[in-house]
């Protein structure tokens, strides 16, 4: 009853009744004649301003109601007795203030309970998904597919840069098809497989796209461009990135690939198609960047096979190059439901569908 808060707590979460007989106010559920709420507001009147209920309590609350009025005694003129009956007897307010004092611990140690388990609630919802998804790795592989030791290899690539030539470590992992019979399988085709902004040649190998690959027969390749990864930065100009590719493929012995390149990379892919579109089986850009460098003429004389993917919510870069690759004579369409800009990442196992149909039509 001395605690603001929880003096406003009780008065309005405790339940009390009012007998209409001796006009004496108890908890409900208690034999006990002058429940919690009329105690606590008998109290705060005695003890003044320091005991006083914040928000002040009902008037009915702390007196009975009209018809009820106390009586006032003969031989005392003036003195009204308290609810019931009974007179002001010595002592009687020290044992009234005991028992207060113990339901009011009582009633604190039920509201600890109930704010600990509010907080208990609380760290489940928030950090149990989050650790659900930590350790949860999405690869949209088939649970029958076994796994293919990826190469981690590197190739010194050399390229003409303006006036003087440069040379860049490139890394890249390579999976090959499993052998038969302890002899190496000839690969179906050839995957070539950039990466975005964001993200590296480990990203193929986490979502389990190299995996895939080899186990359908084909040889695929993930490389680091330069500056991502485990390749070091090397400043290349906008026109030498097509020739960029074109010296690791020679290097790597990648004859005639098909190239998959998902945004940032197709500052190197998209030159490389207009340039040396003769060098690629097949194309499948996942909302590339670069698509406005070039006109409608150009990508017209393009006769690569190419397979135009984006996410259906990637209204920016997914919407832009759609636009500009829809000019490509033989290009189909794939779109992922409910995908951002990196889609393949958003639905894996879509995405590795829509490219396993892709790689059987034109090889």
């Amino acid at each position: 009853c001395y605690s603001p808060c929880l003096n406003y707590l009780l008065w309005q979460f405790v339940p009390y009744s009012h007998h209409p007989r001796s006009g004496r106010y108890r908890l409900l559920g208690t034999r006990d004649g002058v429940g919690l709420r009329g105690r606590c507001g008998s109290l705060a009147a005695q003890a003044g301003p320091l005991c006083a209920p914040w928000p002040p309590p009902p008037a009915c609350a702390l007196r009975p109601p009209a018809s009820h009025a106390p009586h006032v005694s003969a031989h005392s003129p003036g003195h009204q007795s308290p609810p019931g009956g009974r007179g002001t007897e010595p002592g009687a307010d020290f044992s009234l203030l005991r028992k207060s004092m113990k339901i009011c611990s009582s009633s604190r140690s039920i509201l600890l309970i109930f704010v600990l388990l509010i907080g208990v609630t609380l760290l489940i919802y928030y950090f149990l998904p989050n650790a659900l998804l930590a350790s949860t790795k999405p690869t949209g592989l088939p649970q029958s597919l076994g796994m293919i030791r990826t190469q981690l290899l590197s190739v010194n690539v050399t390229v003409q840069n303006t006036q003087n030539a440069g040379t860049v470590n490139v890394f890249y992992r390579e999976a090959l098809p499993p052998e038969k019979d302890g002899e190496s399988s000839q690969p179906r085709l050839e995957v070539l497989l950039l990466h975005g902004q964001a993200f590296s040649s480990q990203t193929w190998e986490s979502l389990g796209t190299l995996n895939l690959l080899a186990q359908q027969g084909y040889r695929a390749v993930a490389m680091d461009l330069p500056g991502f990864g485990n390749t070091p930065p090397m400043e290349i100009g906008n026109m030498n990135k097509a020739d960029f590719l074109l010296t690791f493929l020679n290097t790597v012995g990648l004859q005639t690939p098909v190239m998959i390149s998902p945004s940032m990379s197709g500052q190197f892919s998209i030159p490389f198609v207009i340039l040396h579109s003769q060098r690629l089986k097949g194309f499948v850009p996942i909302a590339p960047v670069g698509t406005n460098a070039y006109s409608a003429e150009q990508y017209q004389k393009i006769q690569t096979p190419t397979l135009v993917v984006f996410g259906e919510k990637d209204t920016n870069l997914g919407a832009q190059s759609l636009n500009n690759l829809r000019h490509l004579p033989h290009h189909s369409i794939c779109k992922i439901p409910a995908a951002r800009h990196a889609c393949y990442l958003d639905e894996p196992q879509k995405f590795h569908d829509a490219l396993l149909d892709f790689l059987t039509k034109i090889q």
